[in-house]
């Protein structure tokens, strides 16, 4: 991963690693595969090169929103990524959503 790129990739594996010492119900750790799952798909085509630099910086928006809990912000960053380019990404897209709804219910 590019140097700008990397801190991006660590914070948000920062935040599935919180999450997954909490206790989680059914739900919840159903959604916590989800969120592995299009994590490493994230990264898999980062590091490939698959994803330009404009969505890497919305993921930027999205984690910056996170780590300020500012769920709204995280939430309509994510929204604009899915309405522009779910075609492309969906299958990470939906662990990110996972992402940004766990985080608002459990960072309390």
């Amino acid at each position: 991963l590019s140097a700008d790129q990397k801190p991006i990739a660590d914070g948000l594996i920062a935040f599935v690693i919180y999450f997954k010492s909490l206790e989680l119900n059914a739900a919840e750790k159903k959604q916590m595969t989800e969120v592995e799952h299009g994590l490493g798909i994230y990264i898999k085509k980062l590091s490939r090169g698959g994803i330009d630099a404009d969505i890497s910086a919305a993921v930027g928006r999205v984690l910056g929103a996170l780590q300020n809990r500012d769920f709204a912000m995280a939430m309509k960053a994510q929204t604009e990524l899915v309405n522009h380019h779910w075609r492309e990404h969906k299958d990470w897209l939906k662990g990110l959503k996972f992402l940004i709804t766990m985080a608002s219910k459990k960072s309390g």
